[in-house]
């Protein structure tokens, strides 16, 4: 087969398909042959053969390569125990502040030094690290982004969590409605659906990091309207917006994988975009009695300790 290009969410998806035969046969013996092209050299570089196996020593290992204004590599971050060295460190104590802090970094390497770029991709990638603890019940998340020639910045998040199916329907009122994975597709991307929504607590924001449901929406919207693709997969199905369509259709992953192309020539407005979104979404949530009526402070901000 020959492989003319790679992208930030082909290596993600094909190192967990990969993992995932590993696993299910341990005892079968998988062997690595990387021809001499160029994006098996990029794949290399960017730590996908590595991310297979301890044992591979052609390219780079996971977050061994710098990163540059053009991509990060791949990086597998535990959440979890991020918090952990934070705390020995006796900084950033909440976990959501810490998020914050990674999403910084990750957007410094790859804004080109565009201060309105580095502004919308730190939201993106807070809104996104935000919802994985508490809903796919994993810690691990697995990130990627590569800055195109075309001027389009890409970055793709993994999880191997539960997926949103699995998720969303832990609360028995969405378990009413939601049957399949599609049906979670769909109800996810609108405004204030979260697996912690209750009834009782629709308009309560106490907490400026409790979740909304607003995260996904707000991104697949920025997307439409900034001439951007927008993807994600859990489960059986995936879900496309690309030019103001959505589009679903069938694949295999068992947790959540999300990928976000945005057209960096078109960033002047993106916080006065966020706040008209939001707006929106609220107006919608208000008539969904199963769904939060207010957007996070977060979900509202390019930026939160400013």
């Amino acid at each position: 087969m020959n492989c003319n290009w790679v992208d930030p969410l082909g290596m993600l998806l094909c190192r967990s398909a990969v993992l995932s035969l590993k696993s299910r046969y341990p005892d079968i013996e998988m062997t690595i042959n990387p021809y001499d092209t160029d994006s098996i050299g990029y794949a290399a570089h960017m730590g996908f053969f590595k991310s297979l196996s301890d044992k591979v020593t052609f390219g780079k290992a996971p977050g061994e390569a710098p990163g540059s204004e053009n991509y990060v590599p791949i990086t597998i971050l535990n959440l979890e125990e991020m918090h952990r060295k934070e705390i020995e460190k006796g900084e950033y104590i909440d976990v959501q502040d810490m998020i914050e802090k990674e999403a910084r970094r990750l957007s410094t390497i790859i804004c080109r030094r565009n201060n309105k770029l580095y502004c919308l991709l730190t939201y993106i990638l807070r809104e996104i690290f935000r919802n994985i603890p508490e809903h796919s019940e994993t810690n691990t998340v697995i990130f990627c982004g590569q800055f195109w020639r075309n001027g389009k910045a890409t970055i793709a998040v993994l999880d191997e969590g539960v997926g949103i199916k699995n998720s969303l329907v832990k609360n028995k009122i969405h378990r009413k409605y939601i049957f399949n994975d599609r049906d979670a597709l769909e109800v996810c991307i609108k405004p204030g659906v979260s697996r912690s929504f209750s009834p009782d607590q629709k308009n309560k924001s106490n907490d400026i990091w409790s979740n909304s449901g607003f995260g996904l929406y707000v991104i697949s919207e920025l997307c439409n309207k900034l001439g951007g693709e927008f993807y994600l997969i859990s489960g059986r199905n995936y879900l496309s917006v690309k030019n103001r369509t959505q589009i679903i259709g069938d694949t295999m992953y068992k947790g959540t994988a999300i990928c976000v192309s945005i057209d960096t020539d078109n960033l002047d407005n993106t916080e006065i975009l966020i706040t008209e979104i939001v707006r929106r979404g609220e107006e919608i949530a208000r008539k969904n009695r199963n769904a939060f009526a207010n957007a996070s402070i977060p979900s509202k901000k390019l930026f939160i300790n400013e």
